[in-house]
């Protein structure tokens, strides 16, 4: 049987435009979600909690038009087959049953490859491009990256002599060698490009073409109290400085002879399938490919929102159009989800700004939600939750007011919806300082 709505859950699943929801473990997301996709379908989705039915939509859309970004492929299986019992029960002639493959349900990488193959005559590529697994990916970086540093060794560079005296060629997981760093830098390269950018300076002859900016980022430790000029630390410090600037150097290298070998191999890594969808799909060239997107989706939903990086923000905004005028918008609607608390994913390049700079852009146009009923805990355990939390993030917030305003997170406390047991019971277990 459909659950009975919230009056929250109803004003996210009926809206007509992009919204921004979070939603807190417990608070019913994935059913919010689901609930999202059925009403959008023109399918019946139960009353809310005073008995009155939930309104249909004005238009209802097909589910070749949706499209749901998950965080894993787990979450894109669970998703479809929630979907598919939930439509069943409302499906009896089987007419969207059978139709649930058309709607496009998977993980950003999927999701950006087949952007990449369907349209790619209209942004320029190869539709036949091979997707490299992980580990052969790992291999074949690992030999681009030892011939880039090879080269530097060869011609004495004292930046690469010095890298590979502290830390060896090769190294293992708890003590990377030259090599290992390396790669590590390059894959922080292309995710941050333009961050790089800023702390460096182009370089007129020799191999390489840009080197970091050392007499900035000399004034940027010595303003921050890191850089000490005494004889003794300052010699450590320039030494420093010198691994960090051949780090940079030779990973940048080695970002233009990995994307040098993809081209020649017609491939892409990971990584590959949603830095070249972005760059793609933001081009001004690319106007036709954005406008046969938008005329294909009318609902892009994104699942776990709080752990998206700026490329996978940049796609879905370029998709939806969102930074156009309103009156002349044709892209889909948005609707992003997740717990912005919960913003850990740093390896994949998590950034809670991104949830920030999404709430700056959908407010003026759209709605910004939040679930507060939590149906999982004891109300109880919600109360504790509700008291810890939110001194929590005003001590975290606190030093971030002035300095990255749009690191912020505020606490959204919660409701509990449970009945209470009577038997629920909450230990404090003091630590002593050591």
């Amino acid at each position: 049987m459909s659950p009975r709505w919230t009056a929250e859950q109803v004003e996210a699943i009926t809206g007509a435009s992009d919204a921004l929801l979070s939603a807190s473990a417990g608070t019913g997301k994935t059913t919010t979600v689901v609930g999202k996709i059925l009403w959008s379908l023109g399918l019946e989705i139960d009353r809310d909690r005073t008995g009155r039915p939930v309104p249909p939509p004005r238009e209802p859309i097909a589910l070749h038009q949706i499209a749901a970004i998950t965080f894993t492929e787990k979450a894109a299986h669970d998703l479809k087959e929630k979907l598919r019992g939930e439509i069943e029960a409302r499906d009896p002639d089987g007419t969207l049953r059978w139709a649930l493959d058309q709607a496009t349900v998977g993980t950003i990488h999927a999701f950006a490859s087949e952007l990449l193959r369907e349209y790619a005559l209209r942004l320029g590529i190869d539709p036949n491009f091979r997707v490299l697994d992980p580990r052969e990916t790992e291999i074949q970086q690992t030999e681009v990256v030892r011939e880039v540093v090879a080269e530097a060794l060869r011609a004495r560079d004292p930046g690469a002599v010095a890298l590979t005296r502290r830390y060896g060629l090769v190294g293992w997981k708890l003590a990377p060698g030259a090599l290992e760093r390396v790669s590590a830098v390059m894959r922080d390269l292309r995710w941050r490009a333009r961050q790089f950018e800023t702390w460096s300076v182009p370089l007129e002859e020799g191999p390489f073409t840009r080197a970091l900016d050392r007499e900035a980022l000399r004034e940027r430790a010595r303003f921050s109290g890191a850089w000490s000029d005494e004889p003794g630390d300052a010699a450590n410090d320039e030494a420093a400085l010198e691994l960090a600037d051949a780090l940079y150097r030779l990973g940048r290298a080695s970002v233009g002879a990995w994307l040098a070998w993809l081209e020649r191999e017609n491939g892409r890594d990971f990584d590959s399938l949603i830095l070249d969808a972005r760059r793609l799909l933001t081009r001004p060239e690319a106007a036709d490919a954005r406008a046969a997107i938008r005329r294909r989706f009318r609902l892009l939903i994104v699942d776990e929102f709080q752990d998206t990086d700026w490329a996978q923000w940049d796609i879905a905004r370029a998709i939806a159009g969102i930074d156009e005028p309103e009156e002349t918008r044709d892209g889909p609607r948005l609707f992003l989800v997740g717990d912005p608390k919960q913003s850990i994913y740093r390896f994949r390049g998590a950034d809670i700004d991104v949830w920030n700079d999404a709430r700056r852009v959908i407010e003026p146009r759209g709605r910004t939600l939040a679930l507060s009923w939590n149906f999982r805990s004891e109300p109880r355990l919600v109360d504790f939750v509700n008291r810890v939390g939110a001194r929590a993030l005003e001590d975290t917030a606190r030093p971030l007011e002035r300095s990255a305003p749009e690191s912020v997170v505020r606490y959204d406390p919660l409701v509990g919806a449970r009945t209470a047991t009577g038997s629920a019971a909450l230990e404090w277990l003091a630590v002593a300082a050591s």
